[in-house]
């Protein structure tokens, strides 16, 4: 099923390192914290080592999580959530970022996989946030995409590893990482969780209807479940 464009979602640029995203979106914050005047690619490129194409293919993504917001046409500015956690944690990027995106699609994901199963592997995690970006996105993401976000996802102090190479939500979070904490629905709205003894899965909750709708059958009278 393809998602309208209000609730389709963004993946990082494919081709471009993490490292390098994560310099873009500290060279806007720290150049507008000393000058108030918002950056576009071509003031960015030489600051990062990258060219102003492969500067604007990164925006997207930082703009749909709340990290970075368009001031004027072509120009960025961090947002105001993102420039208050990095003012209190300069020296840390993802340590400001993490309150930011608490609730952002992929760590809402995460979080709700883990309130099935405490514990989850790298592998899992991957697919999970492959599976996820899918039903949202309509279509499948690039690899590569899907590993940066790991990696984004693994440099924050939402997840703890275990001694077994598994992770599970970090100890010093409670619920979420900001002091005010907004209920949640678990699962999401517009997607359903199953869990089975594979593991779990995702599915969109009108597809799911869908199914249900043309495969199932209407009961009208009382029927008593369990086992005879």
């Amino acid at each position: 099923m393809i998602k309208s464009d209000e609730e389709k979602i963004e993946v990082p640029n494919p081709t471009i390192a993490l490292s390098n995203q994560v310099d873009i979106v500290r060279t806007i914050t720290m150049m507008y914290l000393e000058s108030k005047n918002p950056l576009g690619r071509n003031d960015i490129a030489p600051l990062v080592g990258l060219t102003g194409d492969n500067v604007s293919r990164c925006f997207s993504f930082w703009k749909s999580i709340g990290v970075i917001e368009v001031e004027s046409r072509g120009k960025y500015r961090p947002t105001e959530k993102f420039t208050k956690y990095y003012q209190d944690t300069p020296d840390s990027f993802f340590e400001s970022l993490l309150p930011v995106i608490d609730s952002v699609w992929f760590v809402s994901a995460i979080r709700n996989r883990l309130t099935l199963n405490p514990s989850i592997t790298r592998q899992e995690l991957y697919d999970l946030l492959d599976q996820t970006a899918r039903i949202h996105m309509g279509s499948n993401p690039d690899s590569r995409s899907i590993d940066t976000l790991l990696k984004l996802v693994l440099s924050t102090s939402l997840l703890d590893e275990s001694d077994d190479s598994t992770y599970m939500l970090s100890s010093g979070l409670d619920g979420s990482v900001d002091s005010v904490k907004e209920p949640r629905d678990i699962p999401p709205d517009d997607v359903i969780l199953f869990r089975l003894d594979i593991g779990v899965f995702a599915i969109d909750t009108e597809i799911f209807v869908e199914f249900v709708i043309e495969k199932g059958k209407k009961v009208s009278d009382p029927v008593e479940v369990g086992n005879k």
